[in-house]
């Protein structure tokens, strides 16, 4: 089984303009709140984030609520978003577009994919468990 990747240091709350212009780099985790005004993107994210495109690396636990979108490698979380993209999904995405590579969750929105189904296609709603 592959070891989770770490972030350099943790921190309470980040703040981004647009990656490298954010506090701390991009190479932390972030464990509380994360505000990305256009692009923000940390290792791995625990809590709730905020901003128009909200990026992780590797693991994001909690809530991504991202005007334009949201990506992480594994989602334990809520992402709510026009775009939403998680490899692995455990949890809910609410948007226009939602894709996960695995799910055991929930999709809601116009398109709705889940890559290792038999059907990974589905308007309006899609669930694997």
């Amino acid at each position: 089984m592959p070891q989770p990747v770490v972030g350099r240091g943790k921190t309470p709350i980040s703040f981004a303009i647009v990656d490298p212009i954010q506090l701390p780099t991009h190479d932390w985790d972030v464990v509380g709140l994360r505000i990305n005004c256009i692009y923000g993107r940390n290792v791995n994210f625990t809590g709730l984030d905020l901003g128009l495109i909200n990026a992780t690396d590797e693991l994001a636990v909690g809530l991504q609520a991202g005007l334009g979108g949201n990506y992480a490698r594994e989602a334990r979380a809520w992402q709510m978003g026009f775009i939403n993209y998680a490899e692995l999904l455990k949890g809910l995405q609410i948007g226009v577009v939602n894709y996960a590579g695995t799910a055991e969750g929930v999709q809601i929105g116009v398109v709705n994919v889940i890559a290792d189904k038999d059907f990974p296609f589905m308007p309006i709603i899609n669930a694997s468990f």
